[in-house]
């Protein structure tokens, strides 16, 4: 457990492996399955284009030099949290595709058991000899 930080990915997971996809509901897989990774990661795009115009129009006030509220000190405190968010992104997708592949798992076995049960069993009559 060492091994995990206390942030959204670390949360996602460590429920992640307490987590039985075989024993889930299909509603419960379903919700899984539809996670807003694709959402996540628009919105964290949107906010780095955000903060990369008000970093170049900072620049552009005082001819290079920095007056506004991002300063240098401030960059790895970004760089760090932007990790973060993409970690938790991928774990996101991660889970909403095992999710996925355990309902087409589902999906394959019940279409096989069903056609199993539908398929007429042979006779050995008849083919006997004198």
């Amino acid at each position: 457990m060492l091994d995990r930080r206390p942030d959204a990915a670390g949360l996602l997971s460590f429920f992640y492996g307490r987590f039985d996809m075989k024993s889930a509901s299909t509603e419960e897989l379903e919700f899984l399955s539809s996670a807003t990774a694709p959402d996540e990661a628009g919105a964290l795009r949107d906010t780095l284009d955000g903060i990369a115009n008000f970093v170049a129009e900072d620049l552009r006030k005082e001819r290079g030099k920095r007056v506004g509220c991002f300063q240098e000190s401030t960059v790895p405190s970004l760089l760090w949290s932007i990790a973060r968010h993409v970690d938790a992104i991928g774990q996101m997708a991660f889970i909403a595709s095992e999710a996925d592949y355990e309902l087409r798992d589902r999906a394959v076995r019940v279409a096989t058991d069903s056609s199993r049960r539908h398929t007429p069993k042979q006779s050995s009559q008849g083919t006997g000899g004198a």
